[in-house]
């Protein structure tokens, strides 16, 4: 509950200030010593086949807190987006960086800058390997990018009126 409290009150960390960041590694590290877990990366051993058991970073998951500077400025790496989740969705082989960008506030008088709703979500595509030796490290190689329109299932009728409700960027990812 904590850190959930700290999350909030720095926006994820990227309002944080050294003693907050300070702060935050003390929980962190307190709540490592308490992992259960000891084969996380099990999934993406050599020669892993047919159904994985036991707890593991296999899933979808949100960044609740990072004080990591390529995460932190990424709010300030444009002014014609919103960053919305961030996340990462573990299926082995690969681990994808979640990245999501919103239509920010100042465009909604715009032509074709779609709904408050509208997004595009970012996916920095990597292919992870792990060893038994090291079970708590995914060794990441780039592999790639995808940029998606989550709501392009929702979106009917034509090419039109895909950029009208979703926004010109994500009307063309449809």
């Amino acid at each position: 509950a904590e850190l959930m409290a700290l999350a909030e009150s720095t926006k994820r960390g990227f309002e944080a200030t050294q003693e907050e960041r300070n702060k935050a590694t003390r929980i962190i590290t307190q709540l490592e010593a308490m992992n259960p877990t000891s084969d996380p990366a099990s999934p993406y051993y050599p020669d892993v086949t047919g159904i994985i058991s036991g707890p593991n970073v296999c899933g979808k998951w949100t960044l609740v807190y990072t004080d990591a500077p390529d995460i932190t400025s990424l709010d300030r790496t444009t002014p014609t987006a919103t960053l919305g989740r961030i996340g990462q969705e573990c299926n082995p082989p690969y681990v994808k960086n979640v990245i999501e960008w919103k239509r920010p506030e100042w465009a909604a008088a715009l032509p074709f800058s779609g709904n408050d709703d509208s997004r595009i979500v970012q996916k920095i595509c990597t292919k992870a390997t792990a060893s038994p030796d090291d079970p708590l490290t995914l060794d990441l190689k780039l592999a790639g990018i995808e940029l998606v329109n989550p709501d392009a299932s929702s979106v009917e009728g034509n090419f039109f009126d895909s950029i009208s409700n979703s926004g010109l960027p994500a009307g063309l990812l449809q």
